[in-house]
């Protein structure tokens, strides 16, 4: 009995231990058969998780294959553990959709002197981590970059800190060296405009990632714009001389691409807000030409359509809402243009209204009447689409600009009356120039007025874009810092006119200011009770369904007890 009974526990241990080998086996199995097969689930509302069409379609067009080296050091902090992880999931995604078009190889330069060399001669820097070991910090050398081949060309990202701009870094480095054509980006100089070094340090250091950017000085119009810059930015102009106006109109006429940043005022660093300066850009009558004017005003608007800024009084700080700092919704910017049509949220400080002398595109139709401006229009070939409005409340500052902030109680005192400003416009079509029938302006210290040698004064522009913004502010560092939006709405309009609306949709799925709708009065008073009393009442109702519930089960028992006892 005693054998039988032993007989059948080892039989018993050697199921047991079959069963769990076979669903170790199967674990196993499966786990290998899933990492090999890419397939993910992204409930996020964008798809913030997932290779977008672009990328595919990008992807599945390579021809030759191209080469992703990821230079990353095998000690790197631990909470750097995880960024290597995310890393191979993205790569791993881009190989599955290039068909093999796409080879990834890892190194830890560390491992070979050359390597390291030859990676700093390609733009891969050392860089130092700290890492925390037995209480103590210590600074250890490493390599977090990647390196894009294709034939004898390569691209470079030095450094990836997230896996958030991962997607566009890869993708517009693989364009990049796919392609013989330089992308150059022009910065106006030479006409007290913000500097490159200074006020757009930041924004020349993202757009460098994917082009070269160059200062355009026109020497007072006796040269033009390089042929080789695509897209050329005029930001806060000031007395623009005619012959620089006419450089610039040449350039459009053969198909350059400009963005026109056009400030009403500027600021003095030395005296604040207490006396701005009206700007006059000088070029005012030519960009009405083209089909849109820049009022000499400011927009003001009001709360919920304005963001916080912060002052000084003495030794106090405070931040107060702004109203001369507009933000712009996503519902209030076009559904329509690939430029804004994924952006939550632009906040354009100290912004000028635009008048639109042109017809408006009809997907972003505002439903304003603008028969009287298309009928005296000169630019019959040109659309326009308002990428950016304020809202229906918004009233203008004109005459002596006061920027002083508002008593927090003014601001109490709102009222309905005012209407919506085009603030930012993009402008397609052939152009007619400014300056067809009109003679060509004389080079400074040319007496004669006469076109230079080489010179063909061109009156009409292949299809070609301009878009035209009230502000120049809003790209500056500090503004780029503060509101994300910023950021990818100065690139997105860059990428637009230079690369198209393919790698757009890649970078706005970044965008992260998703804002609380407004709710009435009497929504307000339910969401406050039912957040100061909601949880205490769920509390509560438990506890009594709780003790309803114990007091019934008592009852239950001692009924039965009671006719137990009674049989």
């Amino acid at each position: 009995m005693e054998n039988k009974k032993n007989r059948r526990g080892v039989a018993t241990g050697i199921y047991s231990a079959t069963i769990v080998l076979l669903v170790a086996l199967v674990l196993a199995a499966g786990n290998m058969v899933a990492s090999r097969i890419l397939g993910r689930i992204d409930l996020t509302r964008d798809q913030e998780f997932t290779i977008s069409k672009a990328t595919r379609e990008i992807l599945r067009g390579l021809d030759d294959v191209v080469t992703i080296r990821v230079c990353f050091s095998k000690k790197l902090p631990p909470n750097l553990a995880m960024l290597r992880r995310s890393i191979d999931d993205v790569l791993r995604a881009y190989q599955a959709y290039s068909r093999g078009k796409v080879r990834v190889e890892y190194i830890d330069p560390a491992d070979s002197p050359e390597e390291e060399q030859n990676l700093r001669y390609l733009g891969i820097p050392q860089v130092q981590l700290n890492v925390v070991e037995k209480d103590q910090l210590q600074v250890i050398n490493g390599y977090m970059g990647i390196l894009i081949k294709y034939a004898d060309r390569h691209q470079a990202i030095p450094i990836v800190q997230d896996v958030y701009t991962l997607e566009y870094d890869l993708t517009a480095g693989i364009l990049q060296i796919l392609s013989q054509e330089k992308r150059i980006v022009g910065f106006l100089s030479g006409t007290n405009a913000p500097e490159l070094t200074r006020e757009f340090e930041s924004l020349g250091q993202i757009l460098s990632k994917s082009y070269q950017i160059r200062p355009v000085d026109l020497q007072q119009g006796r040269t033009g714009v390089p042929p080789e810059i695509k897209t050329l930015v005029v930001a806060r102009p000031q007395s623009i001389p005619e012959r620089i106006q006419w450089q610039i109109d040449q350039f459009l006429m053969k198909g350059g691409r400009v963005l026109f940043m056009v400030d009403a005022m500027r600021l003095d660093e030395q005296i604040g807000l207490q006396s701005p300066i009206p700007v006059l850009s000088g070029i005012e009558e030519m960009l009405a030409h083209y089909g849109v004017r820049p009022q000499r005003a400011l927009v003001q608007d009001r709360a919920p359509f304005i963001e916080n800024a912060g002052f000084a009084q003495g030794f106090v700080r405070y931040s107060v809402a702004y109203p001369l700092w507009p933000k712009i919704p996503h519902k209030n910017m076009s559904q329509g243009s690939p430029i804004t049509s994924r952006l939550e949220a632009v906040v354009l400080p100290w912004t000028a209204p635009l008048d639109l002398l042109v017809q408006e595109d009809a997907g972003g139709a505002s439903g304003k009447d603008t028969t009287a401006a298309i009928g005296s229009s000169r630019q019959p070939n040109v659309r326009a689409t308002v990428l950016a409005r304020s809202s229906p409340h918004a009233t203008l500052q004109k005459g002596r600009f006061d920027l002083t902030p508002p008593n927090p109680f003014q601001q109490l005192r709102q009222t309905d009356e005012g209407q919506s400003y085009p603030l930012a416009v993009a402008l397609v079509g052939r152009f007619q120039s400014y300056f067809a029938g009109k003679p060509v302006p004389a080079v400074p210290g040319d007496t004669t007025g006469v076109v230079g040698s080489g010179e063909i004064a061109l009156t009409e522009s292949p299809e070609t874009q301009v878009i035209v913004i009230g502000n120049s502010t809003f790209a500056y560092s500090n503004f780029l810092a503060m509101f994300p939006g910023n950021e990818e709405f100065t690139l997105n309009a860059i990428d637009w006119m230079t690369l198209g609306d393919r790698l757009i949709a890649i970078r706005s799925r970044g965008a992260s200011d998703r804002p609380l709708g407004l709710a009435s009065g009497g929504g307000k008073a339910v969401f406050k009770y039912l957040n100061t009393f909601g949880m205490a009442l769920l509390v509560a109702i438990f506890g009594v369904i709780r003790l309803s519930t114990r007091r019934r089960s008592r009852q239950r028992i001692a009924t039965q007890a009671a006719a137990s006892e009674g049989k």
